[in-house]
């Protein structure tokens, strides 16, 4: 876990940095120089230019942003290097200098806001293209060879199965193939992460950290639902957060937990946006997921993309009033009306639209259907 901080300091620290020595100590101590539109290696007492960025430069002084990460899980420092912004800057693509066989070598690897993670051997990459958004999944086997094998369409980066340990199962021993975890089984069997889980012990302790064999004293009981919000897979514990009558936030065993069901709906539509001096349109998909997280309580997110792409996030905690579940909070009244096979929202004088939305966003008059 430290190295994992670390590295994620190095890479905030790094972004506008122009010289890091990287690997001290080894043989592939090395001296990155970032200055202007060049990027410069010197390793072995050799100086040269190792990229050089086709992205126009208002900004004479502004060098390239690069970041110093471990991109194959092979206990070096590799070199992430911004070759070019797309989106309006959203999408920030990154090319990739791996050190392996004694040198620096680049990589065909090319990731956009990427992040790690070392205890599954996998890297996340996001970007939008259009009104869509997309996360991609890479496994990276112990040769440092990278493999796509999941891409998700409107799928949020913290919405993935292998960022929170949420099963009864260790994910190690789920979707192993060539000694490299894979997170589509775990995907196929449990689409995306649970936010919520019933207590199913008569009396279940909690603890401060994941790591102590003590108690603190406190516990929840038979039935309490919990919030999951994080966990490692090392670990027999999951952070959790409890409302009661007052909020706590600590771990819990694993086994002492049943993940709460969640039913996933969507809202097909076409979106409209400009582009270039024209307008385009484009099929999309809004989200609505919702989770029973009491005897008349369910919790709800709702993602929507209204024209020129300005979306709506929604969340909350919605009572169930019989033909419709409610969520107030301040001047926002949103209502789910149930219909056949899934609900139809409600924005009470768009104040919800105010609150939760782009200019162009909305959240009310959507048909929602369910899933599998």
């Amino acid at each position: 876990m430290k190295k994992i901080l670390t590295s994620i300091v190095l890479m905030i620290s790094l972004l506008t940095a122009k010289t890091v020595t990287i690997n001290k100590g080894s043989d592939y101590e090395a001296i990155v120089t970032s200055k202007g539109d060049n990027l410069y290696l010197t390793h072995k007492g050799l100086k040269k230019k190792i990229f050089t960025t086709d992205i126009p430069n208002d900004d004479e002084n502004q060098d390239l942003e690069f970041s110093i990460d471990d991109m194959d899980f092979d206990g070096k420092e590799d070199i992430a290097v911004i070759e070019m912004k797309g989106y309006g800057g959203v999408n920030n693509y990154y090319q990739i200098f791996l050190a392996q066989n004694g040198s620096y070598k680049e990589s065909n690897l090319s990731l956009s806001n990427y992040e790690l993670y070392p205890s599954y051997r996998t890297i996340l990459s996001e970007y939008k293209s259009g009104p869509r958004h997309f996360t991609d999944l890479y496994s990276v086997d112990d040769k440092g060879k990278v493999y796509r094998f999941v891409n998700y369409e409107n799928y949020r980066g913290d919405d993935l199965c292998f960022i929170k340990k949420l099963e009864l199962e260790s994910p190690r021993e789920i979707g192993k193939e060539n000694a490299v975890l894979s997170c589509k089984a775990l995907l196929k069997k449990h689409e995306a992460v649970k936010l919520y889980a019933k207590v199913i012990k008569k009396k279940a302790l909690l603890y401060n950290n994941d790591s102590d064999e003590k108690s603190n004293g406190m516990y929840v009981i038979k039935n309490d639902i919990v919030e999951l919000i994080g966990g490692t897979a090392e670990s027999d514990k999951v952070l959790v957060r409890f409302r009661g009558k007052r909020v706590v936030s600590k771990y819990i065993k694993v086994e002492d937990l049943k993940v709460v069901p969640r039913k996933r709906y969507e809202h097909r539509h076409s979106v409209r946006y400009y582009n270039h001096g024209k307008w385009i349109e484009e099929k999309t998909n809004d989200s609505l997921t919702i989770q029973k997280v009491g005897s008349k309580k369910y919790h709800f997110i709702l993602d929507s993309i209204g024209t020129n792409l300005h979306t709506c996030d929604l969340e909350g905690i919605a009572q169930d009033k019989g033909k419709y579940l409610l969520f107030r909070e301040d001047a926002c009244t949103f209502k789910l009306h149930k219909i056949k096979g899934g609900f139809k929202s409600e924005d009470k004088d768009m104040k919800c639209q105010d609150d939760y939305c782009g200019y162009h966003g909305f959240v009310g008059g959507l048909s929602f259907k369910e899933i599998e």
